[in-house]
Formats: C-alpha cells, sequence, structure tokens
C-alpha cells in the first residue's frame, strides 16, 4: 500500500515537473482531479505557457507561438469532479455561463450540440460574443464518467479569429479522457517510464 502510494506521488511530481518545464508541442499534459484523467496536446503552431496556466490555476494554458505578447489570444482546459449524474451537467454548465455573464454583461451566447463518441457522453459548445476586450470565445463542455471537461479559446479579434479556428478544432481532437481512475492510471504511466 505504501509502495503504491509513493509510486502514486513520485508519478505525480513527475508529471508537475515536466509540466512547469513547459511541454513540447507534441507532448500531452495531464490534467486530473479524484475521478478523472485527461489529457490535450498544443495545436501546431502554439505553446503550453506553464506561468499563465499557474496564474489562472488550470493546468494547461496554451498561447500562439509567434503572439508571446498577446493575451486575449489563448486556449486553456480543465476539468471538475462531477458526482456522475447526467443532471449536474447541466447545472455547472448554467453556473458557469451566469460567471461568464457576470464578467461581460452584454454576453450574446449560442449553444451549440456537437457530435461525441467514445468516454464523452455528451458535449456542446457556447460561441460568445458581444465581449468589449475580445472578439469571440468559444468553450466547450464534454460531460465523462464522472467529470466536466471544458476547453476554452479566446480569439482578441475577428482575424485571429478566423486564422486559429482550424487549430481550436486541431486542440480539441487531442483531447484524450483516459478514465475515472487517476491514481491507476497513473501509476500504470509511471510503470511504462520506469
Amino acid at each position: 500500500m505504501i509502495k503504491s502510494a509513493l509510486s502514486y506521488v513520485l508519478c505525480v511530481a513527475m508529471l508537475a515537473a515536466a509540466q512547469q518545464a513547459g511541454n513540447a508541442p507534441d507532448e500531452p499534459v495531464f490534467i486530473q482531479g479524484k475521478k478523472f484523467v485527461f489529457t490535450v496536446k498544443a495545436p501546431s503552431g502554439w505553446v503550453l505557457d506553464a506561468k499563465r496556466a499557474k496564474q489562472q490555476n488550470v493546468k494547461a494554458w496554451f498561447r500562439p507561438e509567434r503572439n508571446p505578447s498577446d493575451t486575449k489570444t489563448y486556449m486553456y482546459a480543465y476539468g471538475v469532479d462531477t458526482d456522475g449524474t447526467a443532471a449536474s451537467y447541466p447545472k455547472f454548465i448554467e453556473k458557469d455561463q451566469q460567471t461568464w455573464k457576470k464578467k461581460y454583461p452584454g454576453l450574446e451566447s449560442k449553444e451549440v450540440t456537437l457530435d461525441i463518441s467514445g468516454a464523452i457522453r455528451e458535449a456542446c459548445v457556447y460561441r460568445m460574443s458581444g465581449m468589449s476586450d475580445r472578439f469571440k470565445i468559444e468553450v466547450v463542455y464534454a460531460r465523462a464518467e464522472k467529470a466536466t471537461i471544458v476547453l476554452v479559446f479566446s480569439a482578441e479579434s475577428k482575424g485571429y479569429y478566423n486564422h486559429y479556428g482550424e487549430q481550436f478544432d486541431a486542440f480539441l481532437a487531442t483531447l484524450d479522457y483516459l478514465g475515472d481512475n487517476p491514481e491507476k492510471i497513473l501509476n500504470e504511466q509511471g510503470a511504462e517510464g520506469e
């Protein structure tokens, strides 16, 4: 038992150290909670910004590689543990959308259901506009077994939105939901690396 717990702690520490150093574009960023673990990767032309991730309290914050000073064009991902019921998913979305509307009183939001498969049970995207400090934000909500996964894309201008929109699609395609037992999965990952 102690060996298992020590392996888990060591694996988490190694993953955190790798992410602090900044992942190479093809390296996955592990995002975990008590009941979930998934990975995402930077799309082509984007880099992990560990400093901004730490400031925003998320593990995966990406920015365009060629424009490091732009603070309004970015992508990030996080997950939230849920009780595993279908009812928790719409409640989370409603609360999150209220937070966005409080931050941006003139916010206009359009919901689009996404076709999904695999471990993701349902997903939708909210396309938001009407903000004074940026052109558009897209928020994808995905319901897994015991988690809601959130992936966000913000574009400062219409030009950036048109230019980087396909890369957000590529970012979404990197989502790999690994399951609802992080300790077991991270132990397996650590065992493969030994």
